[in-house]
This record gives structure tokens, C-alpha cells and sequence, in this order.
């Protein structure tokens, strides 16, 4: 008998999605504290980052709720164990009570919140020549 063989694996790719927060994080009405790099908190709902790959990040301040947001914004991620996740993965300081680790690999996106967070600043222009003397 020829055994079928399996359908290839769906997104998420070797690293399965939190179903929960770790111990450690509370939830206040049923939102998760997070705090944005520049040190302001705000409460996301309580099931950010969890449960399957989702653009977890769309319409959610402070940069994916506005006009021009960046093209990541749309792009599906999720936290996940890095035990069980054999694909590319993040740390994330950013969920009030834990360190957490995302991957948009394991959904079958590139991570451009990296590149596009993380942008050196622009270089000065160069001095102008020194007045020469004659």
C-alpha cells in the first residue's frame, strides 16, 4: 500500500504560538500591560501575541495606528517558546511581567520590526573644508 503523504506543515513552522502568557504577566481587565521603548505604557488586549499567527500589531499605538504605519504593522507573528521554536525568533521586552520571544519566520513573514525599529540615525553632513589661506 502507498501511504499519502502528509500535507506540508501550515504556518506556524516549527515553533507553535503561546496559547498563554508566562507566569509572571497579569492581565488588568482583561488587557496586557506593555511599555514602548520610549517608556510609555499602554494596555493591549489580553490575547496579544497569542493564539496563532496574527497581525497581532494592526491598529495598535504607538505606530500602527496611524496614517503611513509601517508595512509590519500587517505582517502575522506571535510569541512563542524558543525551546520548541527551531526557526528564527526575537526577544521582546515589551509585555509588562515577562521576556517574551516573537517570530514572524514561524508565520511565514520576515521580521521588518527589527530593521525598521532599530534604524541608525542619519549620519551629519560633512564639515566643510577649512577656509583655506593663502
Amino acid at each position: 500500500a502507498v501511504l499519502a503523504s502528509p500535507p506540508p506543515p501550515s504556518p506556524p513552522l516549527d515553533c507553535p504560538c503561546l496559547a498563554a502568557y508566562p507566569a509572571g504577566v497579569s492581565l488588568v481587565s482583561g488587557e496586557v500591560q506593555v511599555v514602548t521603548a520610549d517608556g510609555v505604557s499602554l494596555a493591549y488586549p489580553g490575547t496579544y501575541g497569542l493564539h496563532g499567527c496574527d497581525p497581532h500589531d494592526s491598529g495598535l499605538e504607538p505606530t500602527c495606528n496611524s496614517t503611513g504605519y509601517a508595512g509590519w504593522c500587517e505582517h502575522e507573528r506571535c510569541y512563542a517558546d524558543p525551546a520548541a521554536c527551531s526557526t528564527e525568533y526575537s526577544t521582546a521586552a515589551y509585555v509588562v511581567g515577562a521576556t517574551l520571544h516573537y517570530s514572524y519566520r514561524a508565520c511565514g513573514f520576515r521580521n521588518e520590526l527589527k530593521s525598521w525599529f532599530y534604524q541608525p540615525p542619519p549620519s551629519p553632513p560633512p564639515s566643510p573644508p577649512p577656509p583655506s589661506r593663502r
